[in-house]
């Protein structure tokens, strides 16, 4: 209720109230209701104690990750630049949780701009685990659409399960826009197939099968069905291709599931 409604003077009092100790177990829906504030583009008028705020819940090593998180949203909702550096450390960092990095990515497209665009770019093609890589294409799919999807081409070629595969599908999949820039990109592509399946699997549960599925199809070699499969039988499917694409030792398989010894 109170992000929903507070003034910049209002939200500025709740400063020392969240440092306060006997307030330590309502940190959390404190920064939620900042959260809503900044959803809404109020910011508090007290600009130091706002920077002082948000700097130490990201420096260093978070003692709790949950109030980082919030704490790395709000740096870009509420325009704090001077931790952009900070945000990036925390999204490319080797150990840091998947929730933190989401929301630091996520502050980084709310500063937006081309710094935003360009780190996310490096981020995702580079040389980073699997699951970083994929929250910066998620992210670089709302800043930069037509960037991203082809980025996500490249990596739904190379990903070697289904669980890869996923959140990037996930990234394309959230409008009515997105699936169509990504089927643009397929054209003549390919994809493993049972990223593909997962594709047309997961496009068919959100009603956007019709913008993307042929392009998935011929992406990754997959048959025409002669009637749409219910749930049970795409996801029978898809465990299928998934054991499939993972060999026994000493045998290889082809991006359309061939093994050869």
């Amino acid at each position: 209720m109170v992000g929903d409604v507070a003034s910049p003077a209002e939200l500025s009092q709740l400063f020392p109230i969240f440092k306060s100790e006997s307030t330590k177990t309502r940190r959390v829906g404190i920064l939620d209701a900042f959260i809503k504030a900044g959803q809404r583009k109020a910011t508090p008028d007290a600009a130091a104690a706002l920077k002082d705020l948000l700097t130490a819940l990201i420096s260093g090593t978070p003692d709790d990750a949950d109030l980082a998180a919030r704490g790395a949203l709000l740096a870009g909702l509420w325009k704090q630049e001077t931790l952009r550096s900070r945000l990036e450390e925390i999204a490319s960092g080797d150990n840091t949780p998947a929730s933190l990095r989401d929301s630091a990515i996520k502050g980084l497209v709310s500063l937006g701009g081309e710094p935003t665009k360009n780190y996310l770019q490096a981020l995702a093609s580079g040389e980073k685990a699997v699951s970083t890589r994929a929250s910066a294409l998620s992210g670089l799919s709302e800043l930069s659409p037509p960037l991203a999807a082809k980025l996500a081409v490249q990596f739904l070629g190379n990903a070697k399960t289904v669980d890869e595969a996923r959140p990037v599908l996930e990234a394309f999949l959230k409008n009515k826009q997105l699936p169509v820039l990504l089927a643009s990109e397929l054209k003549d592509k390919q994809v493993p197939d049972f990223v593909a399946v997962e594709g047309i699997r997961m496009a068919s549960s959100r009603g956007l099968q019709s913008l993307i599925e042929e392009s998935l199809r011929k992406a990754g070699g997959v048959k025409q069905m002669d009637r749409p499969l219910t749930p049970e039988e795409m996801h029978a499917l898809v465990t299928k291709v998934q054991a499939q694409a993972t060999p026994p030792a000493g045998r290889t398989c082809t991006a359309a599931s061939n093994c050869s010894a």
